[in-house]
């Protein structure tokens, strides 16, 4: 079993060299502890050190936000000054290097000759006609 110690830092030290107890002098606090169990001190510091820690994680978040604010209002004014002035440009031309472009040739490889092609009168064309040479039964 587990046991924790509290008083004056002279007076454990004494009981601990001693091996004797005195807890009825009101020298010394003895509580035992279960794996469970957590003394009050401990756990307030604990949750004091995270309510710090998440504090200051809550400040430099909201130091961020106000950055990032105050940078967007200050885009849109700058593009409502560009608009209002007219500088702004109507198309944004950029400057590539050479390096980066390419020439294609494009030719048309399906050079077919005028006597193949023909046309289709769309008008007296009979769907039920099959032209493709297979077998076709319908399902009933």
């Amino acid at each position: 079993m587990k046991y924790i110690l509290e008083g004056d830092e002279k007076e454990l030290g004494r009981v601990l060299r001693e091996q004797r107890i005195r807890i009825g002098r009101g020298l010394i606090k003895i509580t035992p502890i279960s794996g469970t169990l957590v003394h009050e001190d401990y756990a307030l510091k604990a949750i004091e050190a995270q309510v710090k820690e998440l504090t200051d994680t809550l400040a430099l978040k909201d130091g961020q936000i106000e950055s990032l604010t105050s940078e967007r209002d200050s885009l849109r004014a700058r593009m409502t000054e560009m608009e209002a002035s007219g500088s702004m440009p109507e198309t944004d031309e950029k400057e590539v290097d050479m390096k980066d472009s390419k020439t294609l040739n494009i030719t048309d490889s399906n050079n077919l000759p005028e006597d193949d092609s023909m046309s289709i009168d769309m008008d007296n064309v009979n769907p039920s006609v099959n032209t493709s040479g297979k077998k076709t039964t319908k399902k009933k």
